[in-house]
Order: structure tokens, then C-alpha cells, then sequence
């Protein structure tokens, strides 16, 4: 068979073989080009779903350690770290690291007793005099062990004289620096006191009383608020909310439960998140008017022994 395909392809001429190539041949270019083209395609929308699974978990991870961060921020804790200032640059802007330190100071000051200008005039002869020297600001700030660093204690005093030349201040311009930024950590940066009814001011500080008073960190409380989404639920929806509410308010008229829904879960939102329920229902979260006086204990509970057997009845044991 091979010696007849030898003396076939020899009586051939050449311009027949060579159209018979051409015509096998021709379009394999754009064949070959087009099945590539679908495998790229297919490829980089692969590559696409990957990229926005991931972006999708970095996000979600970041946003908890903000919420975290920002808990903590209400209550005074710890300052922001390298990698969370970065981290809240990227999602929310630049972080002003002067005001994060000053609610440090004011949150410090406040559980001392103290004001700042109580605090300054005790630890500085100058400063009963209306002065105050730059290094005197900066012993006294760093006697406070916030760990607030250095620069930032020279930038909060710079900002007080308006200029970085002056070393020494008149105490009221310190004290009125350190006045400017809210204590409150509220949600729009609002420093009054938000006006809420006596009922629903009764019932969140009650809720903010057990939670402070569990021991439990903000975020289990929270998990085990959020019982109608199922396990994993990261939002307390409206039944949830009034299931707390009513916990500490039996008798708590339903329009109340529906207006602090509208007040605490922005519009849009699935439901109350953790940073909002820290703003809301945790220590440390929104200024209150504060005019709602103590209540007793319903039915001889305790509003911690009553946030335990909530969480009871949400599967939740006491971690030790």
C-alpha cells in the first residue's frame, strides 16, 4: 500500500498538491484561534470567580476586625494597631489617630473621676497658674499608660496652641482641645445624647446593665441574640430583637420594639449588626439622656441572671 501512495502523490503535479493543501488548510487559523479564545475565556472567568470568592472572605474579615476595633475604641480599650489602622485606611479612609487618642484620654479621665483640667492642675504646679509646658503635657498624658505614642501627644498639643513652635500652653486651650472630640461612639459622630422615650431608654440601658455585668465578651452575647437566623446568623433580625426587649420589658408596648428596630438598623440593612448592636445595647456605645432612674429586678432576677436565661434558651453555656 505505502510504494501506490508514493507513485499516486508522484502523479500529482505540483499546483493540484498544493490546492489540495490549501483546501485542507484552509480556516484551521481561525478554528485553532477560536478554540484558544474559549479556553482563555474560560479560564479568565474561572480566575474571576476565584478572585471574587476571595476578595468576598477579605472583606468579610475585615469588617469583623473593624467591628471589633471600633467596640473596643467605645470602651475605652486598646489603641488602634498598625495593621487595624491600615486596614480601616483602605475600607474607610485615613484614620485621625489624634482624635482616637483623645477619646482614649477623655474615656481614662472619665473612669478616673477625673475632668482634664482636674487632672492637669493636680499634676502640674503651671497648670493652677493657667500654663502649661509642652513636656509638662506629655509627662502627664504618658502617666495615664494608654499607650498612646509619643508624636501623637506632641500633634494633640500642637493642634491646642496652633503652632508646633510654642512649648507652653494656656491650660484652657488644652482643655478645650481635649473637649472637642465625643466621648460617645456613635454611629454618625454625634455627641448629644440621643433622645429616645423613657420606656425604650429603660429597656436599652437594662440591656446594656447585663451585658456589662455578664463577663461575657460583646460578641458571644451578640451570637446568641441572633437565634432566629439559625446557627452562623450574623444579624439579629426584628424577632430576635424583640425577644431581648421583651426579656427585660415584659409588658414593653410593641411600637417601642418597632421604633427602636427603625432607630438601631440603618434602611437597607438585613438587620442589626454587630457594630450597631455595640453602639446600642453594649457599655461604652451612644450617650443617653440618662433622666430614666434605676428599676427593680423583675420577679426577683437580675437583669444578668435574666441575660443568662436568655441565652440559655439560645443553646448557649457559659464559656470557661
Amino acid at each position: 500500500a505505502f510504494p501506490i501512495s508514493i507513485r499516486l502523490m508522484q502523479a500529482m503535479d505540483g499546483p493540484r498538491m498544493a490546492g489540495i493543501v490549501n483546501d485542507v488548510m484552509e480556516g484551521i487559523q481561525e478554528e485553532m484561534l477560536a478554540a484558544m479564545s474559549s479556553h482563555i475565556r474560560n479560564a479568565a472567568a474561572a480566575c474571576g470567580d476565584v478572585c471574587a470568592a476571595r476578595l468576598r472572605m477579605l472583606q468579610t474579615a475585615l469588617s469583623r476586625h473593624l467591628d471589633e476595633a471600633r467596640r473596643q475604641q467605645m470602651i475605652g480599650g486598646a489603641p488602634l494597631t498598625p495593621g487595624f489602622a491600615a486596614a480601616q485606611q483602605v475600607l474607610n479612609g485615613p484614620v485621625d489617630t489624634k482624635r482616637v487618642a483623645i477619646r482614649q484620654i477623655r474615656a481614662k479621665l472619665e473612669s478616673q473621676g477625673d475632668t482634664p483640667a482636674s487632672f492637669l492642675r493636680a499634676r502640674s504646679v503651671a497648670a493652677n497658674q493657667g500654663l502649661l509646658s509642652r513636656d509638662e503635657f506629655v509627662a502627664c498624658i504618658a502617666s495615664l499608660n494608654l499607650s498612646i505614642s509619643h508624636a501623637d501627644i506632641l500633634e494633640i498639643f500642637a493642634s491646642a496652641v496652633g503652632s508646633t513652635d510654642r512649648d507652653t500652653a494656656i491650660l484652657d486651650e488644652i482643655t478645650q482641645a481635649l473637649d472637642s472630640v465625643p466621648l460617645g461612639g456613635s454611629a454618625g459622630g454625634c455627641a448629644a445624647a440621643t433622645l429616645l422615650s423613657p420606656e425604650a431608654e429603660r429597656v436599652v440601658g437594662r440591656v446594656r446593665s447585663a451585658v456589662g455585668r455578664s463577663g461575657r465578651p460583646f460578641e458571644e452575647v451578640f451570637r446568641g441574640f441572633c437565634r432566629s437566623g439559625g446557627r452562623g446568623a450574623v444579624t439579629m433580625n426584628r424577632a430576635d430583637l424583640a425577644r431581648v426587649l421583651s426579656t427585660f420589658e415584659p409588658d414593653i408596648d410593641p411600637e417601642v420594639v418597632a421604633r427602636l428596630w427603625r432607630l438601631t438598623v440603618p434602611d437597607g440593612a438585613q438587620g442589626l449588626d454587630f457594630s450597631n448592636f455595640c453602639a446600642w445595647f453594649c457599655p461604652g456605645g451612644r450617650a443617653l439622656s440618662g433622666q430614666v432612674s434605676a428599676v427593680t429586678p423583675i420577679g426577683g432576677l437580675s437583669e444578668s441572671q435574666m441575660l443568662s436565661t436568655l441565652l440559655e434558651k439560645s443553646g448557649m453555656q457559659r464559656s470557661r
